[in-house]
């Protein structure tokens, strides 16, 4: 499927979810439906919303690199945050 076909298919399907999960996952976080619907309505939110020190990991990115090459940090500390 090209990438135009994928995007006019989207456009005209929109997504079909299963009712019966969604009453599943409400009942399992102990919300009730207004609530659940209330937090879906919600503006998406991304990781970078919030503060964390993700700023400093991406500033350190090479610094890290050179620290794994030399093996003075595991090589699994870059590839969590850089891969």
């Amino acid at each position: 499927m090209t990438r135009r076909a994928a995007i006019e298919e989207i456009k005209n399907k929109p997504y079909e979810y299963d009712q019966e999960l969604v009453n599943y996952t409400v009942a399992k976080l102990g919300f009730t439906q207004k609530e659940f619907k209330k937090i879906m309505e919600l503006p998406i939110k991304s990781f970078r919303d919030y503060p964390t020190y993700y700023p400093y990991v991406r500033l350190f990115k090479w610094p890290l690199m050179l620290a794994v090459r030399l093996k003075l940090i595991p090589d699994l500390l870059y590839q969590k945050f850089f891969t």
